[in-house]
């Protein structure tokens, strides 16, 4: 399960997981863990890769909590990490 603020690449995600909804399709996948400064600290390589699960934020006049959306994925297994 990934979780990440909400933001401009949110859309690509909400696209993705509804192109799978008729025709569910595997594809690889890269995890990259950054530094703060943005430069990559360590890489997972993910097979079989499908959706399995998103979860978008919940507004509360009572937080201000930052937007969060999760993502779970499903997937046979890892090709590779390194760092």
């Amino acid at each position: 399960t990934l979780t990440r603020p909400v933001g401009p690449d949110s859309k690509q995600i909400a696209d993705w997981i509804a192109s799978m909804v008729d025709r569910p399709t595997r594809t690889q996948a890269e995890i990259v863990a950054l530094s703060p400064d943005g430069q990559p600290l360590f890489r997972w390589t993910l097979v079989g890769v499908v959706p399995a699960k998103w979860k978008g934020p919940s507004f509360s006049v009572d937080s201000a909590k930052l937007a969060t959306e999760s993502l779970e994925l499903a997937h046979h297994g890892f090709l590779r990490a390194s760092p």
